[in-house]
């Protein structure tokens, strides 16, 4: 009773699908396809995608320094394999790149190191790795973090990064699989063919795996400061007013979220937060208030009114997520007048995942 699946899927036909016609076996084998390839593949596109202009981000120190950082979700737990990619040049061979991910609630970390290979930008290729999972981990989201090393005397040129989970090859494991602790069960293709019951477990177990998958995070923004740079070079470090007009993506959210109880989920990495202190970032129509230094998380609603013009365009409910334009992030965000060589609290790195 193999779980297999095709890629691309075979979609099940929705005219076959109606009240009164004749159940196919053909439906049904394509409705288990679908589920299976969905487990396999929902949530393995891009989850971080950033980049910085040239010489703008340059790191010249010789120890292992973390330099970025993003909160990511994780698909399930069958999904092991993490591929970071780095396109980079360095001045002298032998400089290094980590990527690191980090379980908040486990402490466990897994990470993998490799040297930069350009010597120019945009030279010949990215340096990928891949960072695997050997433990089991049951938590939703993770922490991505990225940290370089250089010999002494040279210096790395940060161009972009990205990153995604390697998708799941065919067929899937056998028994239940899990999506954080949620159960996901997959569907035997050799039980859907003629002459063989049709069970009202098949359509119990259907639905439930739609409800599942529903839940798997999808990144609407990802951005990260950068923790530590060369001194000859500026890149940003934190969230700052001009942000307010660049900071978000258009995205479509769907209306089924608010019938099925699914949030955003908002993760703010703040710094020289002190004892006692807040501070308040307005964030797709929410005040937001950090009350400690590091990740502070919301689970957020929606309540924003999506951007007529462009949902008109596309035919779905586009959203502005992102850092909004408001009096108090004028205030609260860096600027001339709220500087980090001041020491005032200021946000490092923004992540909100919806579905």
């Amino acid at each position: 009773m193999t779980n297999s699946f095709t890629s691309p899927p075979l979609l099940t036909d929705p005219a076959r699908c109606t009240a009164g016609l004749t159940i196919r076996t053909t439906e049904i084998a394509r409705l288990a396809d679908s589920q299976n390839y969905s487990f396999a593949y929902s949530g393995t596109s891009n989850v971080v995608s950033q980049s910085w202009v040239e010489s703008c981000f340059r790191f010249n120190a010789t120890s292992s320094t973390k330099v970025c950082e993003w909160y990511i979700p994780r698909p399930s737990r069958e999904h092991s394999s993490f591929v970071f990619r780095l396109n980079a040049f360095s001045s002298a061979s032998g400089n290094q790149f980590t990527a690191q991910i980090t379980f908040a609630l486990s402490g466990n970390t897994y990470s993998t190191t490799d040297t930069i290979t350009d010597s120019g930008r945009y030279s010949s290729q990215f340096d990928d790795v891949t960072v695997s999972i050997t433990a089991d981990e049951a938590e939703e989201y993770c922490i991505l973090s990225l940290y370089l090393n250089c010999v002494s005397g040279g210096i790395i040129d940060v161009c972009e990064v990205q990153g995604s989970w390697d998708n799941l090859s065919s067929p899937l494991s056998a028994g239940v699989l899990q999506q954080a602790s949620d159960d996901f069960i997959p569907q035997g293709q050799s039980r859907q063919g003629a002459d063989l019951p049709l069970s009202a477990r098949f359509g119990v177990q259907t639905l439930n795996n739609i409800v599942t998958l529903r839940k798997r995070g999808r990144v609407l923004l990802n951005w990260s400061g950068a923790f530590d740079s060369a001194s000859f070079s500026l890149p940003p470090i934190g969230i700052g007013i001009g942000e307010q007009q660049l900071l978000y993506s258009m995205v479509a959210l769907f209306a089924g979220m608010r019938e099925a109880g699914l949030e955003i989920d908002v993760f703010l990495k703040v710094v020289n937060l002190g004892v006692g202190q807040t501070l308040q970032v307005d964030v797709f129509g929410y005040r937001l208030t950090c009350i400690q230094s590091g990740w502070n998380s919301f689970g957020l609603g929606v309540v924003a009114s999506p951007d007529h013009y462009l949902s008109g365009d596309v035919g779905l409910d586009m959203y502005r997520v992102g850092i909004d334009e408001t009096p108090s992030n004028q205030a609260n965000l860096l600027s001339i007048d709220n500087r980090q060589l001041d020491s005032v609290p200021y946000v490092q790195a923004i992540s909100i995942i919806g579905v």
